[in-house]
């Protein structure tokens, strides 16, 4: 049982550490736009640059882990992040920033990936896998939320490039309760060849219904990058908080989060999970149409801002565990590979998301209730094509 809690643990915070080197320095990119002399489109754009990072490294480490095992590999992506945050540290003008968040992104997508594999190795069955991942959407919320809260008391009280800082100390402590508490998961490493690989991409792009859900996480994804790209914006620019009061934020969308990972864990056995994707991109789409509504009307305060991003969280909650189920067990003896595939189309969404939202001009909500509203719509209409008897016989397969 205490070696099951330290692997869930582990689970947690690995899943979560690509989320918290984005949201860490969120309420520092106002001063940083200052130190660099940019515009704060252009410091908004380091998501995106993360997030392509991210996408490309998702391709290789899930091949990597079936082939070499998920512990070896982590361990070298911990250990290459650590570099990319000690060049965003010491960063004097914007490119070098962009240079250690591309290395971080890349870095942190193995995380990620190797995750979700874990999670796949340790799972009986999809229902299983589902539930879990909402236990953990319980969960690493609140670890997730901590990030903007301790960058905005470190923006207040000391300098933006002690976020990084800070990043380099956590991943160091991962690193060693991973080297000495993380057991291999993986027990069954597969000979590898670069056809081999080839042709297992293949396969995994070929099969319609992952694709399907894969495309549906990437569009919640979209969502929350372009959110993150753009929430200093409109609540420190436009509303008027400061960076303390902003990282505290961060705590009304994980308990969004939890609210809706406690209602698909409680309600996706009985209803499936085709119909609880259809509440998660329904939800979507209520939050694009509030935040329409009031930028239509100048509407800005935090309450208007707020209200329809909880809304969309909610639905992100079980959107992102309901559909990596879906699409994860349709290839139990390639998780990996699965998985690289799936952390992979979910960035490219994240990257589009962020850069319409840093290349656009801001329109406090509007922008993004339109966005969130396309979003919606598309992922509701991939919803309707995904049916009960195609998905058995895939998994079948």
């Amino acid at each position: 049982m205490q070696q099951k809690i330290i692997v869930l643990l582990i689970i947690i915070i690995l899943s979560a550490l690509g989320l918290i080197a984005t949201d860490i320095y969120l309420p520092s990119m106002p001063s940083m736009a200052k130190y660099f002399d940019v515009g704060l489109n252009i410091v908004q754009f380091s998501i995106s640059i993360y997030v392509l990072g991210f996408g490309i490294g998702a391709l290789l480490y899930g091949p990597l882990s079936d082939r070499f095992g998920r512990k070896p590999v982590i361990i070298f992506c911990l250990i290459t992040s650590v570099l990319g945050s000690l060049c965003c540290s010491i960063a004097d003008n914007i490119i070098i920033l962009f240079i250690g968040r591309l290395i971080q992104g890349f870095s942190l997508s193995g995380a990620s990936v190797i995750a979700r594999s874990i999670t796949k190795d340790i799972s009986q069955n999809q229902i299983q896998m589902a539930k879990m991942g909402s236990i953990l959407g319980i969960v690493f919320p609140f670890v997730t939320a901590m990030a903007p809260i301790i960058g905005g008391y470190i923006e207040k009280y000391a300098y933006w490039r002690w976020n990084f800082i800070a990043l380099i100390l956590l991943t160091l402590i991962l690193f060693g309760l991973i080297f000495k508490k993380l057991p291999e998961t993986n027990t069954q490493l597969r000979v590898l060849s670069f056809k081999k690989i080839l042709n297992d991409y293949l396969e995994v792009i070929s099969n319609k219904t992952f694709m399907k859900y894969n495309i549906i996480s990437a569009l919640v994804v979209a969502g929350t990058m372009s959110y993150q790209a753009i929430s200093s914006y409109l609540l420190q620019v436009k509303v008027g908080l400061s960076p303390e009061i902003f990282g505290y934020t961060s705590l009304i969308i994980a308990f969004s989060f939890v609210g809706g990972g406690l209602l698909n864990s409680k309600m996706v056995t009985n209803r499936g999970i085709n119909k609880m994707l259809q509440v998660g991109c329904f939800l979507f789409i209520i939050s694009g149409v509030l935040l329409f509504t009031f930028g239509i009307f100048d509407f800005i305060n935090v309450y208007t801002v707020m209200l329809p991003i909880m809304i969309f969280v909610a639905g992100s909650s079980i959107i992102y565990p309901t559909a990596s189920a879906g699409a994860m067990n349709i290839f139990a003896n390639k998780a990996g590979t699965a998985a690289s595939v799936y952390t992979f189309l979910q960035m490219i969404g994240g990257t589009m998301g962020s850069s319409l939202i840093s290349i656009s001009k801001h329109l406090g909500q509007l922008q993004l209730g339109e966005l969130y509203i396309i979003l919606g719509f598309i992922g509701f209409i991939i919803m309707l094509t995904i049916t009960p008897k195609v998905i058995k016989q895939e998994l079948i397969t």
